[in-house]
């Protein structure tokens, strides 16, 4: 669909509902003029705020824009029923963890749906990469669990921000710092940008340790063992160690992006 043609679909979707231009500005914090300009073509909302319209409406983004309907799963696989069976054999810890992994996957299905959802209206355009969409945005989690640890996850309180300037284009999401023990690379109340890039020996990530989210520079030596280093080595005290055999419920979920990787000091 071209742009004017989205645009149209828009006003007859509002006028439908019996909305004013007024009432959807308000609703989505936008201007009158804004969404004056995606009913006439003269802009294009993101797939984010398309969902939002849409649901505004009471109507299917799918059949209201013509792009092809999702497959639906079956109610309950097999597989499904199995992996219920294995949440209920386990302890607390690893509920926890299964729950924090969902919740994740979850984030991270969405978004990628609605990235797939956009490049197919860009491409109906002729514009593969919507160089004239709205800018892309991220979660930012500011929510510290406790000094010198993160929360990425949990339905934590967050805004979001818009990808680049200072904001990397690579990041997937952000989470502000609290504690002194990653300085003086990372501040106390600083704000990291995290992506999904695999995690190597001397990288600084988000990670999730029995119950705990810390801020830690990563290393897994030979034998499987794993430490997470506070850079600020008079916060030695903030390190935690995993032994290889361990029941510790241990997972990352994403790399600091960094200027330079911190050079690594193991004890």
């Amino acid at each position: 669909m071209t742009k004017q043609e989205i645009g149209a679909v828009l006003m007859k979707l509002r006028k439908e509902a019996g909305k004013s231009r007024e009432e959807v500005a308000q609703s989505l914090g936008k201007s009158v003029k804004t969404v004056g300009h995606w009913e006439t073509g003269h802009a294009q909302p993101d797939t984010n705020t398309l969902f939002l319209l849409c649901a505004m409406y009471g109507a299917d983004l799918h059949t209201s824009f013509g792009l092809p309907e999702s497959k639906k799963a079956p109610s309950l696989s097999d597989e499904a029923q199995k992996i219920a069976e294995d949440y209920d054999s386990l302890d607390a810890p690893g509920k926890s963890l299964v729950k924090v992994v969902i919740a994740e996957e979850r984030k991270r299905f969405q978004a990628e749906r609605e990235r797939r959802l956009e490049k197919e209206l860009w491409m109906d355009r002729g514009d593969e990469y919507g160089e004239h969409a709205d800018p892309r945005v991220i979660p930012l989690y500011y929510t510290p669990a406790a000094a010198g640890y993160a929360s990425p996850v949990f339905e934590e309180d967050f805004e979001y921000v818009e990808v680049g300037g200072t904001v990397p284009r690579q990041a997937d999401f952000a989470v502000r710092i609290s504690g002194d023990s990653m300085e003086p690379y990372i501040m106390d109340g600083a704000t990291v940008y995290v992506n999904r890039d695999p995690m190597e020996n001397g990288d600084v990530g988000i990670f999730y340790l029995d119950g705990d989210m810390l801020c830690k520079q990563y290393y897994k030596d030979e034998n499987g063992h794993v430490r997470l280093l506070s850079l600020n080595r008079n916060r030695a005290d903030a390190d935690r160690f995993v032994h290889a055999g361990d029941d510790a419920v241990l997972s990352c979920f994403g790399r600091v992006i960094l200027e330079h990787r911190p050079k690594l000091n193991i004890p």
